[in-house]
C-alpha cells in the first residue's frame, strides 16, 4: 500500500513553480493569437479577438489579459520562446 501512495506523491521540485504556471498561462494566450494569425487573421485582429476570451490562469483563476500585455507576451515568445514568458516584466 505504501508503494502505491508513494508513487502518487510528487516531489516539491517536480511541481510547477509559480513562474512556470504564469508562463504556461501566457503561452496558452500567445498560442491562441498565433493560431488565429496562422489562419489568416491579422496580428491586431487576432489580439482583439483573444482579449474577448477568458483563460485559466495560475491557481485556477480567470485571466482576461489586456491588449498591451498580449503584445508584450507575443513579442517575448517570438524573441525567447517559452522560457521568456516567465520573465516578462511590466513597462511603465
Amino acid at each position: 500500500m505504501w508503494n502505491e501512495w508513494h508513487v502518487c506523491l510528487k516531489k516539491e521540485q517536480d511541481m510547477p513553480s509559480n513562474h512556470d504556471e504564469k508562463a504556461l498561462a501566457r503561452y496558452t494566450i500567445v498560442a491562441a493569437v498565433l493560431a488565429k494569425v496562422a489562419g489568416g487573421m491579422s496580428h491586431s485582429a487576432a489580439i482583439s479577438e483573444v482579449t474577448k476570451q477568458s483563460f485559466l490562469g495560475p491557481k485556477h483563476r480567470e485571466l482576461r489579459p489586456r491588449r498591451r500585455s498580449i503584445y508584450r507576451w507575443v513579442a517575448a515568445y517570438k524573441k525567447g520562446g517559452f522560457d521568456a514568458l516567465s520573465d516578462v516584466s511590466r513597462v511603465s
